[in-house]
């Protein structure tokens, strides 16, 4: 017994420390996703690997999966709520009912099949800019309703002290993103947002933070900002050289205090590690280097359908 634990927890202490490397969708670079936002220049440059891998560490997994796992949780019984807004899909049939409100359809069923319904977070795709919003919930009636964005947050048992209500600045960039994007793709005009922190060790632990109004004000400078931040992911999709980078860039340092670059770095370093980085790219820029893959990966990808039929 003694052999087995020793062995077992060796191995253990070794998974937890080990690192995969798994492929990474090119639309994951390319677009300008609003939960990434602000963006940080230097974790952008330094994060890409240009064999579009991404490095994946057990713990950090663990606990996206486990955000995953609370977000698809959070659609199927928040979404059957009558004040819920958003996509509805039916399981049986397929069909969308876009933008509609839960009580439209009695008992979840679908109009044209009677089959099951459930909640499809509304999708984002808007000169650029892609992604999901969370949750869209009704305070108003359906003719003149009042939408309000609610982004969920899986969080640790310490985070979730309903005594804390403020929240990240990066949570107020993303959840004004939607807003603004919302409202450009579909229309929508948005009341304000929610961030509903949820404790990963007890799902029944929730706390409601950042319920804010928008202001005009707000608005009018949140659409400078996403500009901005297009603006910006453009180039850095475009930079082909390490001065070229630090005459425009140079080192800049994020808010984020997960950042593992900028807490960790002095600037020296972080230089360092963006010269070598443009020597790994081989004058080529970030689009052409996914460009690039993506076309090659297309035409493996038909050679092997190819050789099966």
């Amino acid at each position: 017994m003694e052999n087995f634990r020793s062995h077992f927890l060796s191995d253990l202490k070794e998974m937890q420390g080990s690192i995969l490397f798994e492929p990474q969708q090119p639309s994951r670079i390319s677009d300008v996703h609003p939960s990434a936002l602000p963006y940080c220049p230097t974790s952008f440059l330094l994060s890409f690997n240009p064999d579009l891998m991404q490095q994946q560490k057990f713990q950090s997994q663990a606990i996206m999966n486990q955000g995953t796992a609370l977000h698809s949780t959070m659609d199927r019984f928040l979404g059957r709520i009558d004040r819920a807004f958003g996509d509805f899909v039916c399981v049986d049939c397929g069909c969308i009912q876009h933008l509609k409100q839960a009580s439209d359809f009695p008992n979840m069923r679908c109009p044209e099949c009677g089959g099951r319904l459930h909640y499809e977070e509304v999708y984002i795709d808007y000169k650029g800019f892609v992604g999901h919003v969370d949750f869209l919930y009704n305070t108003g009636s359906k003719k003149n309703p009042k939408l309000w964005v609610v982004d969920f947050k899986s969080k640790s048992y310490i985070l979730t002290d309903p005594s804390k209500t403020d929240i990240p600045l990066n949570y107020h960039y993303q959840t004004l993103a939607y807003t603004l994007l919302l409202r450009a793709q579909y229309g929508l005009k948005i009341q304000g947002r929610a961030i509903l922190n949820i404790c990963r060790d007890n799902p029944s632990r929730m706390v409601l933070a950042g319920v804010h109004k928008w202001s005009k004000d707000e608005l009018i400078q949140g659409h400078k900002d996403l500009l901005e931040q297009r603006e910006l992911h453009e180039f850095m999709l475009d930079c082909k050289s390490y001065k070229e980078w630090m005459d425009s860039i140079g080192v800049q340092r994020c808010t984020n205090q997960y950042c593992n670059f900028c807490k960790t770095y002095e600037d020296s370093e972080i230089k360092s590690l963006i010269r070598q980085k443009f020597k790994s790219f081989k004058g080529k820029s970030i689009r052409e280097i996914v460009e690039e893959r993506s076309s090659n990966e297309n035409h493996n990808q038909q050679n092997r359908t190819g050789a099966a039929v």
